[in-house]
């Protein structure tokens, strides 16, 4: 796999930069660490928020530079170049969404890019829950198959629970102030859907009639019901944290 063949939203992420446009009128710029095809940053750009994103793929950065207002093609653990390149530069977001588990040593990039987060500025970490209830019944049954996405990713270094993901930012050097996730329960079947539109272009699932309808109609009680026990049907760990005085 050289790169992701399916673009994905995380729902999550959107919904905290929805928040703080309309209730704390909160917009301004993000970097968006591991920003890949620009998909999530071109939502939050539609918002009013400026993002410049960071990706070593140039796959993805090809795609990203049509859709973001800055694109920055660079392995984001080359925290020298980085350095370069950013200079004293600081925003009022950092984002970091479904990017830590790729990394063997996430602390350390969060500890690292802190330094570009503007007085009063907010972190999104966005992590998969290791322990959703379809991996649980997998392990259950002595199954512990890697894929090509999702939480069982064979890309991934590192695996999180909600406790173990605050524990992250928190020894980060930062104060958690929100927790959220996207649910967990539908997206089950996506192996399923994503063999009905193989070859299609990288947005098809996203673009298509069904995930409109499962966008405006299913994710709201799904959300709601997942809400109950999220540590077991919560697909993606969603935390704001500020910078601990």
């Amino acid at each position: 796999m050289s790169y992701y063949e399916h673009e994905d939203i995380n729902n999550a992420v959107v919904g905290l930069f929805v928040e703080a446009k309309n209730n704390d009128n909160r917009t301004g710029t993000v970097l968006d660490i591991g920003c890949g095809r620009g998909r999530l940053g071109l939502e939050i750009e539609t918002l009013g928020f400026r993002v410049t994103g960071i990706d070593e793929s140039s796959v993805a950065c090809e795609t990203a530079r049509t859709r973001l207002s800055e694109v920055i093609e660079l392995n984001l653990t080359d925290f020298a170049k980085v350095g370069q390149m950013l200079g004293d530069r600081r925003f009022d977001w950092l984002m970091l969404a479904d990017v830590l588990e790729h990394l063997p040593y996430p602390e350390k990039a969060l500890e690292f890019y802190k330094q570009y987060l503007a007085l009063g500025g907010r972190l999104i970490v966005s992590l998969p829950n290791a322990v959703v209830w379809d991996n649980r019944l997998r392990i259950m049954l002595g199954r512990f198959d890697y894929r090509d996405s999702g939480t069982m990713d064979r890309t991934h270094m590192r695996f999180f629970t909600f406790r173990s993901a605050r524990e992250l930012v928190e020894n980060a050097g930062f104060t958690p102030l929100r927790r959220t996730f996207d649910p967990g329960i539908v997206r089950a079947f996506l192996p399923l859907v994503k063999k009905l539109v193989a070859g299609k272009h990288p947005g098809s699932i996203l673009e298509s009639p069904s995930y409109q309808f499962y966008k405006k109609y299913l994710l709201p009680v799904e959300q709601a019901f997942a809400s109950i026990l999220p540590g077991l049907f919560a697909f993606r760990i969603v935390l704001s944290a500020k910078v601990r005085p």
